[in-house]
């Protein structure tokens, strides 16, 4: 739809959300530049080893350094080498960049400390937080128990 046939105020709330997206791409491109994503890219191609191997260790993350100091001389000899690829191959599947869970996990303590704090004292973050926690390990314990019987 021409923005003539909208009102201003339709108009400033799509530019607001287009710019919303592109600055999401725009992280996301940023966030897959660097490291440790960027070491990633050597299970597609070999054609950045080189630029790996030579980056400044200020642009490495703790783990990203570790990784290199470990294959650096492997990954100077053979880019494509087996044993790189077979690294980060099973890094990248026992990782979880995703923090969905955790963020559940937050809203469900938040949620608590609303329900605790309703006319009542306000209850405090770190104790909703670890009575939520002992909840769930009695819970994992309970099904553990059950299932070993």
């Amino acid at each position: 739809m021409p923005s003539a046939y909208t009102s201003s105020a339709t108009n400033a709330r799509l530019f607001t959300m287009l710019a919303e997206a592109s600055i999401s791409a725009h992280t996301l491109q940023l966030r897959h530049e660097n490291y440790p994503f960027k070491l990633f890219l050597l299970i597609e191609s070999g054609d950045i080893a080189d630029e790996i191997c030579n980056e400044p260790e200020c642009r490495l993350d703790p783990w990203s350094k570790a990784f290199l100091d470990h294959h650096r001389e492997v990954l100077r000899l053979d880019a494509r080498s087996p044993v790189v690829i077979v690294d980060l191959v099973n890094t990248a599947l026992d990782a979880e960049v995703d923090s969905v869970s955790i963020e559940c996990g937050h809203t469900v303590v938040r949620r608590l400390l609303g329900k605790l704090s309703y006319h009542t004292k306000i209850a405090r973050l770190d104790h909703v937080s670890a009575r939520w926690v002992n909840s769930k390990m009695k819970t994992h314990e309970y099904q553990f128990a059950k299932k070993g019987k």
